[in-house]
């Protein structure tokens, strides 16, 4: 029941963040946090699979 409800906020305030400053500066920032994570995910299965 809690992560429901922290979902829901979080969408709350996503939406409440894209009426105050606009589409694009909040996707932007989420955009490229989202493929940096990605790639150093991936950096870091590749480096892990070669250390074995």
């Amino acid at each position: 029941m809690g992560k429901a409800i922290a979902i829901v906020v979080v969408l709350a305030a996503f939406v409440a963040a894209i009426a105050t400053f606009g589409f694009v500066p909040v996707l932007l920032p989420i955009a490229f946090l989202a493929s940096a994570g990605i790639l150093a995910t991936m950096l870091a299965v590749a480096s892990s699979r070669n250390a074995y």
